[in-house]
């Protein structure tokens, strides 16, 4: 048995029905879907609707019944599939959905669009059409997941400020850290706001609803390597090509100040005269320009001129490896923050590194070196220095040491106060 999906006439000028036409060894079978599409807006190759994602999740929600049932019948031992019993089979498991009803009824008033579906089939077309990197639709995952163990039969268009009230105090339950649940509240608002554009209506009062607000954050105390450990990782003898591969990523993050979403150098991103990377970051859209000094220089030469690839889950588990090899080894506190308490974490410094702390250690390094925050502005791309201040990892005793060290430096080294 195989099926299509057919696009056929509407009684509305401009726009078209979906149905599905199967075809079995004896004979043929078209099933009605009754989904009002606009002329020109689905999509074959991928089975999707453009900007109507409840009618692209209820066309999904069938093909899946489609093929389970298909695959239920193989696994009982039937060599083909026939008609009669396939469609009766079909239909129950329809109707058992809900789906039957919804296909013969174009009332969107009866329509349930379940919020955790609508999030992960969101999630899924914006990585689809490389709007999203798939580290962030992660983080909706973990909404949709979140949303279900609240409450799995949620329809989205009966969200209101009462609702939005439960599941905040649902996250603060859970145990949640701060950060985490203002993501998921961030990433909440996201997709009601692209609901509420694209397929359905809510209140204005719920995209704006008090709820969302952000839970206050205290600044937590991060891991960053400094200079000395840069080299002593640079200079390590490394047999294993992942880990290789890793410490080139690092000493690229670290070098560059560049995002992990933008951990994609590629040989046209060099100047003629290698002395110059230019990259246009994914995230804001401003074009940065980095020297090339020697050490990032031979790390990007032994790469073809690129960044290593990596996959994003791995990252971080090998980022720790090679500092632990490299005896990153320091002493290192910092702290959880929950809504109704704080947790201390005390640890070795390299069990903290993740990917994002290349950026901080890039931000923090040259802080030290008093570089202008002005100037490595211009290479972390931050919008003001209030923002580039949350990435300066140093204490303020080693900020103190360091730059009283520099301007000692300054002055001994300098002509006019050498003894003669």
């Amino acid at each position: 048995m195989k099926y299509i999906i057919k696009e056929r006439k509407s009684r509305i000028p401009g726009f078209r029905l979906l149905s599905l036409r199967f075809r079995f060894k004896d004979s043929t079978w078209d099933y009605s879907l009754n989904i009002k599409i606009k002329e020109g807006s689905f999509n074959s190759s991928d089975k999707r609707i453009k900007n109507d994602l409840v009618n692209t999740i209820r066309l999904h929600n069938i093909l899946d019944l489609v093929d389970r049932t298909k695959l239920s019948m193989f696994s009982e031992g039937y060599g083909y599939i026939p008609k009669d019993e396939y469609k009766k089979r079909l239909l129950t498991a329809l109707t058992e959905k809900g789906l039957i009803y919804v296909e013969q009824n174009e009332d969107i008033g009866n329509r349930v669009l379940h919020l955790s579906d609508y999030i992960d089939e969101y999630a899924i077309s914006r990585q689809k059409s490389f709007l999203m990197k798939s580290s962030t639709g992660t983080t909706y995952k973990r909404l949709g997941s979140k949303i279900k163990e609240f409450d799995k039969s949620w329809d989205i268009s009966t969200t209101d400020q009462i609702k939005l009230k439960s599941f905040r105090h649902f996250l603060i339950s859970k145990g949640l850290s701060i950060p985490t649940i203002n993501l998921m509240l961030v990433r909440l608002k996201t997709v009601l706001k692209n609901y509420s554009q694209y397929d359905g209506e809510l209140p204005s009062k719920v995209i704006t609803s008090p709820h969302f607000e952000k839970l206050r954050e205290v600044k937590q105390k991060r891991v960053y390597i400094t200079l000395e450990e840069l080299s002593r990782i640079y200079n390590m003898e490394i047999n294993d090509p992942k880990l290789s591969k890793a410490r080139d990523l690092l000493l690229i993050g670290c070098y560059t100040a560049l995002r992990v979403s933008d951990w994609e150098i590629k040989p046209t991103d060099i100047s003629d005269d290698k002395t110059l990377l230019t990259y246009r970051t994914r995230k804001t859209g401003k074009e940065v320009s980095i020297p090339l000094f020697p050490e990032l220089k031979v790390v990007l030469e032994r790469n073809g001129w690129r960044s290593p690839i990596l996959k994003e889950n791995q990252i971080t588990d090998l980022f720790r490896q090679l500092c632990k090899k490299a005896g990153i080894n320091r002493a290192f506190k910092t702290y959880l923050v929950y809504p109704d308490r704080t947790e201390e974490k005390i640890g070795q410094a390299w069990e903290f590194v993740t990917s994002h702390t290349c950026r901080r250690s890039f931000a923090t390094n040259m802080y030290l070196e008093e570089m202008p925050v002005s100037q490595i502005r211009v290479f972390t791309g931050h919008a003001n220095d209030k923002v580039f201040m949350n990435y300066v990892q140093a204490s303020d005793t080693e900020i103190s040491r360091q730059v009283k060290l520099n301007a000692l430096k300054k002055v001994f080294n300098n002509e006019k106060h050498r003894p003669n």
